[in-house]
């Protein structure tokens, strides 16, 4: 019942009120309404969530195999949504930015003695450092998770495997769709007995 009420609570929670926040023809004062109404989301998204799994049995403690396979195929339908709307909106920022990407998080990012002349510059200094952090903490994340698994003997591929397929969805799909399949691949590993690879 937790995992089934996931994908509905995210639709509700995040995306309708991200989507709102950054509707192009809405008035600014619009979207000003829609982030404020966002901000707390992980507040009232764990309220949802509480609410619809309420409406649905649980049945974890009678069947717990077939539950098992049943969570599994709402984690894999919650990990391919995501995932396409992750990748959705890589693929249409790599295509339609004027700034070539490495510019945009990396320009300046190391320069010390940069000096602001409006709070916009300082605000996007500030943004490339927040998604630097982001993406570098999301990826030790990742790698830590898998060499669990690798210590474990849950996993028999080897780092530069597991490096490049990471590396590659990042690059193509994008660093939270990179993320989303590592986690799937983690969780179909944790699924199944012995060695997977």
């Amino acid at each position: 019942h937790l995992a089934k009420t996931i994908l509905p609570t995210l639709i509700l929670c995040y995306v309708i009120p991200g989507i709102g926040m950054y509707w192009p023809t809405s008035p600014i004062s619009n979207l000003q309404a829609w982030n404020f109404a966002w901000q707390p989301f992980p507040i009232y998204l764990a309220i949802v969530h509480r609410i619809f799994r309420s409406f649905i049995p649980d049945t974890e403690k009678q069947d717990r195999i077939n539950n098992y396979k049943s969570d599994l195929f709402h984690l894999r339908l919650i990990y391919i949504t995501v995932a396409l709307f992750s990748s959705t909106a890589w693929i249409y920022t790599v295509f339609n930015s004027p700034t070539p990407l490495f510019q945009v998080f990396f320009s300046g990012i190391t320069n010390r003695d940069v000096q602001f002349k409006t709070v916009e510059e300082g605000m996007r200094m500030f943004l490339k450092y927040d998604e630097m952090f982001c993406f570098g903490s999301a990826a030790i994340w990742v790698l830590l998770c898998f060499w669990d698994l690798k210590r474990e003997g849950r996993v028999t591929a080897g780092w530069a495997k597991i490096l490049g397929f990471y590396a590659a969805v990042t690059l193509a799909l994008g660093p939270g769709t990179g993320l989303i399949c590592m986690w799937g691949w983690r969780e179909d590993v944790l699924a199944r007995p012995g060695l997977v690879g």
